[in-house]
């Protein structure tokens, strides 16, 4: 069974929510990449041919029609940009 291990989370600088999946084993024709406002799917086969999915949600708003995908040696790195400020208020900790 082929679990991917994923890396997540806010790159403030470029304000997009960034993911980092290691797929190994899987081809790049055999994926297939779904994206919406509230999170991505990824759609593979497992290593006996059983059609896997997995989803995630994201943590902010995002423009699911700019996100960007690439894949390669077993890497698929995913990319969207947020649609309105992520940090509100500071809050001072005590």
């Amino acid at each position: 069974m082929i679990i991917p291990r994923m890396v997540s989370g806010v790159n403030v600088e470029k304000k997009t929510i960034e993911a980092i999946m290691a797929l190994p084993g899987v081809a790049k024709k055999d994926l297939k990449v779904t994206v919406s406002k509230s999170g991505f799917c990824v759609f593979y086969p497992d290593d006996d041919g059983t059609k896997v999915h997995r989803c995630y949600s994201f943590m902010h708003p995002v423009k699911p029609e700019k996100a960007k995908v690439r894949y390669k040696e077993g890497r698929l790195e995913f990319k969207v940009p947020i649609t309105e400020e992520v940090f509100g208020r500071e809050v001072k900790v005590e």
